[in-house]
């Protein structure tokens, strides 16, 4: 006598015939699996083991409503398989997908992704040759835009027009070029512009690229 809330026995005969069906769902071969599920709800129609393994077939087709529903009737009929109700989980989440996608709008991954880089080439170069990061931040690359552009006008504040305007204060003269440009000679001064401006082609490279990649998504 099976106790309520235990599994009831399975015999050998139809534990012969579910493994078949099990098998022949496995390989994708559902019409001998359905001729063997006929033959398992013959010998033991109500059994949890052949209710589970009517919703494997009904869920290797797709047809997550009805796996859930049988899933459910085999876990009532046997609550402590662990498998069953894993099972029976997943297929409630399947079921749930076209529901929340619908809540979500058509926006694919691809799509939100195209939509949200989608910038002329030559904007994103332009923005970048004008102040580093800038055409990445118009991309919408902000982490990426956000370092390039603080590191950039730091560059530009402090190793650029800091030493500028110290040079033209201590010239005496309005003509004394030699004095005014004496920054841009010294090697501190020249390593930095040089750096700046390998920035700034990286950037607008970078920026470009993004832009003309994303595009053709």
């Amino acid at each position: 006598m099976t106790l309520p809330g235990q599994p009831q026995p399975i015999d050998p005969a139809l534990d012969r015939v579910i493994a078949e069906t099990y098998l022949r769902v496995r390989q994708g071969r559902y019409e001998e699996a359905k001729e063997r599920l006929a033959q398992a709800k013959t010998l033991a129609p109500e059994h949890p083991a052949v209710l589970e393994v009517e919703g494997d077939l009904f869920y290797a087709q797709g047809r997550y409503r009805q796996a859930e529903r049988l899933y459910r009737q085999a876990f009532q009929g046997d609550p402590k398989n662990a498998k069953l109700e894993e099972k029976f989980a997943t297929a409630l989440v399947k079921m749930s997908e076209p529901e929340m996608l619908a809540k979500l709008g058509p926006d694919t991954e691809d799509s939100i992704w195209q939509r949200r880089v989608s910038r002329p080439v030559w904007a994103s170069a332009i923005l970048s040759a004008f102040l580093p990061g800038l055409g990445q931040l118009y991309n919408g690359d902000f982490l990426k835009g956000g370092i390039i552009l603080i590191f950039s006008i730091r560059m530009i504040l402090y190793n650029i027009l800091y030493p500028l305007i110290h040079s033209f204060k201590d010239a005496r003269e309005f003509n004394g070029i030699g004095e005014i440009l004496s920054p841009f000679v010294q090697g501190t001064m020249l390593a930095s512009m040089l750096f700046f401006l390998a920035l700034m082609l990286y950037s607008v490279i970078d920026a470009a690229w993004i832009a003309s990649n994303m595009k053709k998504k």
